[in-house]
């Protein structure tokens, strides 16, 4: 791809509510996150442009930090522009927050080394009505420790086909999770997994079996021989899209090295 002399990559940080969305990535005949920041970028800058994402949410997931890279070729507007001027632009749920220039070799997904996401559930036998739209309400009793113990089967560099949902070939399931924790947060809790990368519905995979080892359905050696077994039909159901959130991306501003990660099919 040329690339004119006097070309600039901005590097967004933005926000979004993806129940309206397919997700981040355009499909055809659907609405997406990727085309309305897109169409609304063009406003400001008459030019096209293509924005590349730190991770392609799937579809309901909801980002409280995605970081997006574009290149323009000839707009001169300024950086205010691409921060007030593109969110006049926007829908309500989705907001841009920062707007800065970066590096022409910038990449939002190849210079990110992790990702946080977050997953909210609770424990009520009737669901608070405010936080349905982005918390897993679960009218059955769980096991907390349980849960926290079975996290730690998971931390470490491992084959993660079990929470594959949509295998494809030539790619590889090993991915580092570095973290991974349930923690309380007012009246619910949250499940954090930070990893260097994510297959296809993972996350979702991933709470469906921690949910089932709280309740008593698997053991944390269960747990063990499901991530063994490479089988997604070992593992726990693939949990709503609703309470689900990245959280968080991570960059090392400093160091010209790339993922090594194959990153074409990089979604939650």
């Amino acid at each position: 791809m040329n690339i004119p002399a006097q070309a600039r990559t901005i590097c967004l940080e933005i926000q979004y509510d993806g129940a309206q969305y397919c997700g981040w990535q355009r499909q055809p005949k659907q609405q997406s996150v990727q085309e309305m920041l897109e169409c609304a970028i063009e406003r400001v800058s008459q030019e096209k442009v293509t924005c590349v994402a730190s991770g392609r949410t799937d579809s309901g997931v909801h980002a409280r930090k995605q970081v997006v890279s574009f290149v323009l070729r000839s707009s001169k507007a300024n950086l205010e522009a691409y921060h007030i001027g593109v969110n006049r632009y926007l829908p309500d749920d989705i907001r841009v927050l920062c707007a800065k220039e970066v590096s022409e070799d910038f990449h939002a997904i190849r210079n990110s080394y992790s990702k946080t996401y977050r997953y909210f559930f609770s424990l009520f036998p009737t669901q608070n009505l405010f936080y349905r739209h982005y918390v897993w309400n679960l009218s059955y009793s769980i096991d907390i420790s349980q849960m926290k113990q079975a996290c730690e089967v998971f931390v470490g560099t491992h084959d993660f086909s079990c929470f594959q949902t949509h295998p494809r070939e030539k790619k590889s399931h090993v991915r580092t999770i570095q973290a991974l924790s349930v923690q309380p947060m007012h009246d619910f809790f949250f499940i954090e997994v930070k990893a260097d990368g994510f297959l296809r519905h993972m996350v979702r995979a991933l709470v469906g079996t921690l949910i089932d080892a709280g309740r008593g359905k698997i053991s944390v050696e269960d747990c063990s021989m499901i991530l063994t077994s490479l089988d997604r039909n070992q593992a726990g159901q693939t949990a709503p899209a609703h309470a689900l959130f990245l959280w968080d991306v991570f960059y090392d501003e400093t160091s010209k090295e790339k993922s090594t990660l194959d990153l074409s099919w990089e979604v939650e």
